[in-house]
């Protein structure tokens, strides 16, 4: 979460929970989900301010990555790709293979 989204220390905001959407969302898909049902949480998602959202789909080793404005994923990667944190973790890259190796 970038830091100038966090309630000043001082304030009462910051004593209680925070009403903020992270700004990436990560989530592995269970064996008996389907990408439509993926799809929806991710909508959701983004629709709540998360910036990026990785849809992880280990029984096709694929990587579904979802950025605001767009009503489909942006990329489908596959074990030959990486992950890129884009300017919601600027500069983090990682191999898909690695996540299923």
């Amino acid at each position: 979460m970038r830091a100038k989204r966090v309630p000043a220390r001082d304030s009462a905001e910051y004593r209680r929970a925070w009403r903020l959407a992270p700004d990436l969302v990560a989530e592995v898909a269970s064996p008996n989900q389907y990408r439509p049902e993926m799809a929806a949480k991710a909508l959701l998602s983004l629709e709540a301010g998360v910036r990026l959202v990785w849809g992880i789909w280990s029984r096709y080793q694929q990587v579904d990555v979802w950025r605001p404005g767009s009503e489909q994923p942006t990329a489908r990667l596959g074990t030959g790709d990486a992950l890129d944190g884009f300017d919601v973790l600027p500069g983090f890259t990682y191999p898909v293979a690695e996540l299923f190796a």
